[in-house]
């Protein structure tokens, strides 16, 4: 047995000496030993992206997957609908800007377009038909103003740069820009604009701040309503793909 032991020893010996000979070989031709580190390079590269970047892009795509199937969904448009119309019955400001923003950074570009375009002439249609404002140019101006501060806010919010695909920060990050931001573009305007229509008067910073805070009550608790939905497609999706 001892003897069966050392001969099949000094052949594996032998064997890995002529694998190292011909690896040797290959390496001293140029042609060769270009291809070999070529080789190389690219498997250890390849190894270097599974293990890195997979599991990272998984879940990127998990959380961009649920968010698609939320926006394509009829459920999500159809609700921020009956929602500011139910916002412009109750209140005569309606927050447009929130609406325009959670449009923007929930649904594809041309649902959030529609959607908040369609909030605001309901907004408008319950002003002058319910709410008596008067049929005078200065309401037709403050309601092209809010209307074109409300598409801006929507157009700005949908562009949802790739950090805001990714995770749970990026998402209220560029949340929280976009109703920032959403904000500057919806009230800069009526701010410039005041002034002529109200016989020179300005509206005052503490009234601006007001606004936006109200502008973010109703986007806090929009967007807190959304994020359980998100949470539930990102839970479930898991579980669908694990049973046969």
């Amino acid at each position: 047995m001892a003897w069966v032991l050392s001969f099949q020893f000094l052949a594996l010996r032998s064997q890995e000496s002529l694998d190292f000979k011909a690896q040797l070989a290959q390496l001293q031709d140029p042609k060769r030993a270009l291809r070999f580190s070529f080789n190389a390079n690219i498997d250890f590269q390849n190894w270097v992206n599974m293990s890195d970047a997979a599991p990272i892009s998984v879940a990127a795509t998990s959380f961009e997957a649920a968010w698609r199937s939320l926006a394509n969904s009829r459920l999500l448009p159809f609700a921020l609908l009956a929602i500011g119309t139910v916002s412009n019955v109750a209140y005569a400001h309606t927050p447009l800007v929130a609406f325009a923003v959670m449009s923007g950074t929930l649904l594809p570009r041309r649902r959030a377009l529609a959607v908040a375009v369609l909030i605001w002439l309901v907004n408008q249609g319950v002003g002058f038909g319910w709410r008596g404002y008067p049929l005078a140019d200065s309401a037709f101006i403050w309601g092209g103003l809010m209307g074109l501060g409300t598409f801006l806010v929507a157009m700005f919010a949908s562009w949802r740069p790739g950090i805001a695909r990714t995770s749970w920060l990026g998402h209220w990050l560029w949340w929280a820009i976009a109703l920032l931001v959403g904000f500057g573009l919806y009230q800069g305007p009526i701010l410039l604009a005041y002034p002529l229509l109200a016989d020179g008067h300005w509206i005052t910073g503490a009234i601006v701040l007001k606004l936006l805070w109200k502008q973010t009550v109703w986007a806090g608790a929009i967007a807190m309503a959304y994020g359980l939905l998100l949470w539930r497609q990102l839970t479930a999706a898991p579980l669908s793909q694990t049973r046969p």
